[in-house]
């Protein structure tokens, strides 16, 4: 069923209200319609509740987000199409507007929420309009709530049976006092094939091809000492379609079929026709899965 729904909330003193127009299915891209005058104060408006459990301060919301400059409706940022993937919201008053913190705590799993706001106000934390935008613009922003998770989730699942087996060709794996995942390599070349290899796992619904996960990851290149990518600085789960551009492939090939709770490590060859390419390896945390077919 499509949701068109005219909102009308309220600002702080109530007499700044503002109306918009959105309408779509949550889950697929909003099409979003601003009507009349801009806010002059930041609003909340839902466009329809979820069935999930309520969003808490402090967690990580995974959401996919429409950002719209209300004058000429143009777009901003949209994470529906292309290779864009669900944003993690870090509310922590560095990464967003606090305004974000009104949008989305509080409110269930599976809502679609409106924010609408000044420019200066409705993106970053810094009270300055976000590049493109000016001091007289006002941002629309739609969240399509996924989940919602503690900053320090991790794979749950249970050590299997081969996980302390040495295969001399993959990096080792242990976890230092502070629950991070660390990376050892062999002392020879990296892997002629990606490889991978189930550490812990888990009891969850297994993924699929075409679902979003949500994970923890660590990646290191070959014979490193520390990871170029992890998503434990800040601590804070990600999301990515597994069909969405800029997805390892190895990731689609072994993460595929893994359960929710599952850790694994996935070694990859290098280019040897690029020396800049040396390998490496993924540590991949899967804490849960959304999938299309849940959101209709």
């Amino acid at each position: 069923m499509l949701v068109s729904v005219v909102l009308a909330g309220c600002g702080a003193g109530g007499t700044d209200a503002a109306d918009v127009r959105v309408t779509g299915k949550f889950g697929e891209r909003p099409v979003v319609q601003p009507q009349g005058e801009q806010p002059k104060k930041p609003q909340v408006d839902m466009v329809s509740t979820g069935s999930g459990r309520v969003v808490k301060q402090g967690e990580i919301v995974i959401a996919d987000i429409e950002i719209r400059v209300w004058k000429g409706n143009r777009e901003y940022l949209s994470t529906y199409s292309g290779a864009g993937h669900p944003n993690s919201v870090i509310m922590d008053g560095t990464h967003v507007s606090r305004t974000w913190d009104q949008a989305l705590v509080g409110k269930k799993i599976g809502s679609r929420v409106v924010l609408s706001s000044p420019a200066s106000e409705g993106f970053g934390p810094s009270h300055l309009p976000p590049s493109g935008t000016t001091q007289k613009d006002a941002l629309i922003v739609v969240f399509d709530i996924l989940g919602s998770y503690n900053p320090d989730v991790a794979a749950d699942g249970k050590k299997t049976k081969d996980a302390s087996e040495q295969d001399t060709s993959l990096p080792t794996v242990s976890v230092d006092s502070s629950g991070i995942p660390r990376i050892k390599f062999p002392d020879g070349p990296a892997v002629k094939s990606a490889t991978a290899r189930t550490l812990l796992e888990g009891e969850g619904r297994k993924v699929t091809a075409g679902d979003t996960v949500i994970v923890q990851f660590i990646h290191q290149e070959w014979k490193a000492e520390n990871p170029d990518q992890t998503s434990y600085q800040p601590h804070a789960p990600r999301a990515f379609d597994l069909d969405g551009e800029g997805v390892p492939e190895s990731w689609k090939k072994f993460v595929v079929g893994a359960s929710v709770g599952s850790r694994l490590v996935i070694a990859e060859p290098g280019n040897p026709s690029n020396a800049d390419d040396p390998g490496g390896a993924f540590v991949i945390d899967i804490v849960d899965v959304v999938r299309k077919a849940d959101q209709k």
